[in-house]
């Protein structure tokens, strides 16, 4: 999550279609995972000497491309409404991040937990269970990748419908179903997707993927940036986004630390679990809480 893109969306929509418009810059994650993998499976079919000399270079390449459009289109944007009436009522702070962390501790401490939920699903299935949905020498790879490019091109595609059924309902129900459709997809996952099969992976990845992360994914961006003020909004969204996304990073090192330990894959799937009853709470906490930023 760009939390910049996010919150540039999230400050100029109209009253009650904030979680629709912070929706959208979260496209950017489930659309490069789908470019990102079609461009190395495109690469990966040279022969492997090529592909390890320089053939792994050309998506890298290819993606200075996006990096200058996405300059100038931020360099042609103006600041938020939100934080423009803070400016012009001299509200704003010289240690913004600071100030979130000593005002507001619940809520960055709530918002790194909701982010770890939703973190931990995308590490353990892109990372860990595409390795396992490999196999053992790497002879389903080419399955499990399109069943991974299938459930990234499903959540562009459910993404935006996510973020209006939170305004619609509530981030609440949303995330909480997202959260609940990524943890159980894993028992069931860890069963079918080393099979090999397409329509066993697919049935690992798109519940976990395409509904689970999509929800969670549409829903966070719009209940983080309406849970702080404007003058720290930035940088307390930035922390606690990043800060559960970096922790959730280490979660496909503990899945394999746990299966090399010999204590199976359903303790892996008990630890999501665990992970996913934390992001839960943390979700609930946030949401009961008073909105500074909402209006």
């Amino acid at each position: 999550m760009g939390s910049g893109a996010v919150l540039l969306a999230v400050e100029h929509a109209p009253p009650g279609r904030r979680a629709f418009f912070g929706s959208w810059p979260q496209l950017g994650f489930p659309a490069g995972l789908f470019l990102g993998t079609v461009a190395f499976s495109a690469a990966a079919t040279l022969p492997d000497e090529q592909f390890y000399s320089w053939g792994w270079r050309i998506p890298f390449l290819v993606s200075v491309l996006l990096v200058g459009v996405g300059l100038f289109i931020r360099l042609r944007l103006d600041d938020g409404p939100d934080f423009t009436r803070a400016r012009s009522a001299r509200r704003l702070l010289d240690r913004p991040l600071l100030a979130a962390v000593r005002d507001h501790p619940g809520r960055i401490a709530a918002g790194i937990a909701a982010a770890l939920g939703h973190g931990t699903i995308v590490t353990l299935f892109t990372v860990w269970l595409l390795s396992v949905a490999s196999g053992p020498t790497g002879e389903h790879r080419s399955t499990a990748l399109l069943a991974l490019m299938i459930a990234a091109a499903g959540q562009c595609a459910v993404t935006p419908a996510f973020g209006a059924l939170c305004d619609r309902i509530g981030y609440r129900p949303v995330i909480l179903g997202g959260l609940a459709a990524g943890a159980l997809a894993l028992l069931p996952g860890l069963a079918w997707a080393p099979g090999g099969t397409l329509p066993a992976t697919l049935a690992t990845f798109v519940p976990a993927m395409t509904l689970g992360h999509g929800a969670v994914y549409a829903g966070i961006a719009g209940l983080l940036a309406t849970t702080f003020p404007a003058e720290v909004r930035f940088s307390a969204v930035s922390i606690t986004y990043q800060l559960g996304s970096t922790i959730s990073s280490f979660a496909p090192l503990v899945a394999a630390a746990v299966i090399a330990t010999g204590l199976g894959h359903g303790v892996v799937a008990l630890l999501a679990l665990l992970v996913a009853a934390t992001a839960a709470t943390a979700v609930v906490a946030l949401t009961r809480a008073p909105q500074p930023g909402s209006r």
